[in-house]
């Protein structure tokens, strides 16, 4: 996997927030409170988001958000 400085992704790539922050996530109270489980598998879940996503794609995308010629001229530009 190739490590690319943010400087040299394109710009539709670069995120707008800084994800080297540490974000934890507790499910220990509303499975306690209320009885929360969960009612499908993970693999089956991902496998349904997959589906919806495929049968419902965006109506309009944002013309610069898939330039694959652009991000594999990045990728090939890395270390």
């Amino acid at each position: 996997m190739a490590i690319i400085d943010r400087d040299q992704l394109p710009p539709a790539l670069r995120w707008s927030i800084d994800p080297n922050q540490h974000l934890v996530a507790d499910t220990t109270r509303i499975r306690s409170e209320l009885g929360y489980a969960e009612v499908t598998a993970p693999d089956e879940a991902m496998r349904r988001t997959v589906a919806w996503e495929r049968a419902n794609p965006p109506e309009q995308l944002e013309p610069g958000s898939f330039d694959y010629a652009e991000e594999d001229a990045a990728l090939a530009n890395a270390p």
